[in-house]
């Protein structure tokens, strides 16, 4: 797996390709930690893609974007949902790259990340995402909901830290 340097170059390697997946739960800084400065490192003519590494795998071309984010700062700074691009099948691709993007992460922070998202959805399933709209409304939250928003709020906090 290397990345192409030379615009030109790849350029000519894209045509063709297209959205095969996603990787997600890894920030800007996390990727360039892994791959260095993406290929593109500005925004597209149109403005649809802010930053984007062109990387040869064996035969295969793929390269890895942000999308209609239309913001460079959010992509920096909080993104963490990239689009893969190719020309066929990804999935080896992408689990190679996964396997060293979460090597780059220590094992304890890996594992609390993981742990911190199931509670994450294990809250929102439980509906505290809904809370605050409860406040707007003038609805008093028990001592209960109160404590599990406070925990959710303390979980999100958490996870910003950790990507």
């Amino acid at each position: 797996m290397r990345k192409v340097v030379n615009k030109k170059k790849a350029l000519e390697l894209i045509g063709g390709t297209y959205l095969v997946g996603k990787i997600v739960g890894y920030t800007y800084t996390d990727l360039v930690n892994l791959m260095g400065e993406p290929t593109f490192n500005t925004g597209s003519d149109d403005g649809k893609t802010q930053k984007e590494w062109v990387i040869v795998d064996g035969d295969n071309v793929f390269t890895i974007y942000d999308w209609k984010t239309y913001d460079e700062h959010y992509t920096m700074n909080e993104l963490t949902m990239w689009n893969v691009g190719g020309k066929g099948y990804a999935g080896e691709f992408i689990d190679k790259l996964e396997s060293k993007l979460n090597v780059s992460m220590a094992p304890e922070e890996f594992e609390e990340l993981k742990f911190l998202y199931s509670e994450q959805r294990r809250m929102e399933h439980k509906g505290v995402k809904e809370y605050p709209k409860h406040l707007k409304l003038g609805v008093a939250l028990s001592g209960q909901q109160q404590r599990d928003l406070d925990y959710y709020n303390a979980i999100k906090i958490r996870i910003k830290e950790l990507v």
